[in-house]
């Protein structure tokens, strides 16, 4: 018996809004948090998302969302694909890889 991917969902625990990544762990998967105690800003860690087929379809909807491209798609190499990155809404600097 395999096992299946969970869905991506919201979750809040006393304060803090979580939204939990799709994962084929129902126990450890990556999440997004929102909170009181977290202050969002562009000098602080960068993530990296995994930006399915083509990073080119999110970075062309960040204006649309209230961010700012900041790192147009680029080519890093032909083994580890494209990178791009942008201001979020809230100020988070986040960057998405592709493979193509």
């Amino acid at each position: 018996m395999g096992l299946s991917l969970r869905q991506a969902h919201d979750m809040d625990i006393n304060e803090i809004k979580y939204a939990l990544f799709a994962s084929e762990d129902k126990y450890n998967a990556g999440a997004l948090a929102q909170g009181p105690f977290y202050k969002p800003s562009a000098d602080g860690v960068l993530i990296y998302l995994n930006g399915g087929d083509n990073i080119e379809v999110i970075l062309s909807r960040v204006g649309a969302a209230a961010g700012t491209v900041i790192m147009p798609k680029m080519l890093l190499s032909e083994e580890a694909g494209y990178i791009g990155m942008f201001i979020d809404s809230e100020g988070n600097r986040i960057g998405v890889q592709s493979v193509k």
